[in-house]
Formats: structure tokens, sequence, C-alpha cells
């Protein structure tokens, strides 16, 4: 069983927290996208697990400010 090291691991939480793609952080580091999924879910589980064990709470994210119809990538859809 081949393990990421903790630094490659680091890398891929920290790219995935930024709200990179899982096949853009595939280009990036080269490390395959089943694998970076594998280690999204296991540390989500693990925050998971964290929270319920010291009570916390999650609020709803924050919104965009533009509507759906306006949205970026909308926008950028209708410039190609």
């Amino acid at each position: 069983m081949n393990v990421l090291s903790k630094e490659k691991q680091q890398i891929v939480i920290g790219a995935l927290a930024e709200g990179n793609s899982i096949r853009s952080i595939e280009r990036l580091s080269g490390i395959h996208r089943d694998t970076i999924m594998r280690l999204g879910v296991r540390v989500g589980n693990a925050c998971h697990r964290n929270a319920l064990t010291h009570g916390v709470t999650a609020k709803a994210g924050k919104r965009s400010p533009l509507p759906r119809w306006k949205s970026p990538l909308l926008i950028h859809r209708k410039m190609l």
C-alpha cells in the first residue's frame, strides 16, 4: 500500500480547502484523483467526528452576491 507523504497530504488538503477542483489538483500535483477523493473523505469524516465530539455546529455557507443567472461561470460560457 502506497502512502502519501505528510507534505503531499497537506498540499492536497490545502488545495481542496481553497476550492480547487479534484482534477485540477490532479494535474498540478500528479496525484491520482481517486487518491485525492479518498483523502478528502477521510479528512472530512475526521472533522465531522471531531465536531460531534466537541459539540460544534456548522453554519450555512455564505451565498454568492450574484444571482444564479449572473454567475461568473454562466457569463464565461456566454462569451465562448
